[in-house]
């Protein structure tokens, strides 16, 4: 894995609030020029660093490819703390363990006397 200083940061950023006021002007109109700055962007929000994908392909990677990019970081941290660990904010580890939970059978098929 590349260390994060050797994704490039998109242009058109403030010193002390980085693409925040770029953002918050025109959210649509910031986020589809970032494409012109890499496949993968990094941008400043405030004293946050965040890494956006913009190439289809590596979007497609990402999403299903969640051992690899799990969800994780200040944002999913703190909605964790918030909301608590539902579908939306749980890791990897955490939604495979209850998947496994609840896909098993509550009724078994098997009949009691077979059972000892």
């Amino acid at each position: 894995m590349e260390p994060i200083d050797a994704i490039p940061l998109a242009k058109r950023h403030l010193p002390v609030l980085g693409h925040s006021a770029s953002f918050l002007r025109d959210p649509l109109g910031f986020a589809s020029a970032l494409p012109r700055d890499g496949d993968l962007v990094r941008i400043k929000m405030g004293s946050m660093t965040v890494v956006v994908v913009c190439d289809p392909q590596l979007t497609r990677h990402v999403l299903l490819d969640d051992r690899t990019f799990d969800r994780g970081g200040p944002l999913y941290d703190r909605s964790r703390e918030v909301a608590g660990e539902g579908l939306g904010t749980c890791t990897y580890a955490t939604h495979r363990r209850s998947a496994d939970c609840a896909n098993r059978p509550s009724v078994s098929s098997v009949s009691p006397a077979t059972r000892r």
